[in-house]
């Protein structure tokens, strides 16, 4: 049974002894579940998503914009990263200094094997020889894309806290509980 937002401020309102429904807006409610929500998924990693990116040939640098905009946000990654094929070789992360030395020092093609970030880019060595794509892995937080804070329409109050329902009532008894109080 997944807890919707409406089942999730009842929840942190009776963790609160001695307040009323109408001690903390819903706003104030909504914020400390996000909040407490947000802090268990990224300190627990648990929700987690594959994604794919196309890595082109002759190509080295790919924006973090437009992957972000095409839902890889890759502040969040975990694992490492691999080129899908039978083998699943991987690509490992590393300073963005020691793949623009290879670069500089090195014209190196084939298979990308190293994955640095330059401000605002992923950078790839060696020059890709061909189309491959790369797989990553990430941690997401509450997705609030439907979620109105403090809203009390149909739509927020139906929308389902992402953490596993075993853990739900913990995160939401002490964890909203405590930023709301604190």
């Amino acid at each position: 049974m997944a807890v919707t937002v409406e089942e999730a401020r009842a929840k942190v309102l009776d963790s609160i002894l001695h307040t009323g429904t109408t001690t903390f807006s819903e706003s104030k409610l909504d914020r400390a579940i996000i909040a407490a929500v947000n802090r268990f998924l990224r300190e627990t990693r648990i929700n987690r998503k594959t994604h794919s990116i196309a890595i082109s040939d002759d190509v080295i640098s790919y924006s973090l914009a437009t992957l972000a905009a095409a839902g890889t946000n890759l502040e969040n990654r975990i694992g490492v990263a691999h080129i899908a094929s039978t083998d699943w070789e991987r690509v490992k992360y590393t300073d963005y200094n020691n793949i623009r030395h290879r670069h500089e020092k090195e014209s190196a093609d084939g298979k990308p094997e190293l994955v640095g970030f330059d401000g605002d880019n992923m950078i790839v060595y060696p020059t890709p020889d061909a189309a491959y794509t790369l797989t990553v892995q990430t941690y997401e937080l509450q997705d609030v894309s439907s979620w109105t804070i403090g809203g009390t329409d149909a739509t927020t109050l139906a929308v389902t806290i992402d953490i596993p329902d075993r853990w739900v009532d913990d995160v939401l008894w002490f964890g909203a509980r405590g930023y709301l109080l604190f």
